[in-house]
């Protein structure tokens, strides 16, 4: 039982996680709450998970690769 607990409260702080990355990604409110770079990177995280960028070359590389 404690297990199943444990293992919901990881999969509900990934999700949460995930939707903060996204919101403040997009919303470019990233610069003020860190620096510029850790901004940057949130807000290609949140173009790459919305589909609005291009795959990153390395995903595209592996892709290839298992073919």
């Amino acid at each position: 039982m404690l297990s199943a607990i444990v293992a919901m409260a990881v999969v509900l702080a990934i999700i949460v996680g995930l939707a903060l990355v996204v919101t403040v990604g997009i919303a470019d409110k990233g610069s003020r709450i860190t620096g510029t770079r850790f901004a940057a990177i949130m807000r290609r995280t949140a173009q790459h998970l919305n589909g609005d960028a291009e795959p990153p070359q390395a995903l595209l590389r592996l892709l290839d690769a298992r073919r």
